[in-house]
């Protein structure tokens, strides 16, 4: 009769522990990768929403600039060279707010496929970090909380 035979017991439960944790940390890293697509899809509509009031500004400051060339031109002041490159700087400008308003839009659809369909008006302020921590406080906030991290320690423990 052997006197203990609980070795292969007690490393398969170990093995077993190790498992889940794992799976744990699996399962964290893909609500932090979930998380992070829908932080960076949401910012990315009020980024796109403000470009796009960028560019229709510029685009209604150039109207009103071709405005004031056509009455010059017609004043004698200027040539009508001069009136075409604004009339073509009018029709750049609307185009780029027609490419910022279809990237807005992309935006708004991506962070509705992320939220499952739900339609989603963006209400949080874009923030600027004034003083952002040192380096080394990044990684030590990765050592502590990665999941990947932590699962490649995990397996080298099953190992």
């Amino acid at each position: 009769m052997p006197i203990f035979t609980g070795g292969r017991i007690n490393v398969a439960n170990r093995v077993a522990q190790i498992d889940e944790k794992i799976a744990e940390s699996e399962l964290e890293n893909l609500r932090g990768g979930l998380m992070a697509q829908l932080v960076e899809r949401y910012f990315g509509v009020l980024l796109a929403h403000h470009a796009v009031e960028v560019r229709r500004q510029v685009a209604e400051g150039l109207a009103r600039h071709l405005a004031d060339a056509r009455a010059l031109e017609s004043n004698g002041v200027i040539a009508a060279s001069e009136r075409l490159y604004v009339e073509y700087k009018v029709a750049e400008a609307e185009r780029d707010l027609q490419r910022a308003l279809l990237v807005e839009r992309t935006a708004r659809e991506a962070l509705s496929n992320t939220l499952g369909g739900r339609d989603a008006q963006p209400i949080t302020a874009m923030f600027v970090v004034e003083e952002p921590e040192s380096v080394d406080f990044f990684v030590q906030q990765a050592l502590d909380s990665n999941a990947l991290l932590r699962q490649a320690h995990l397996q080298t423990d099953l190992a």
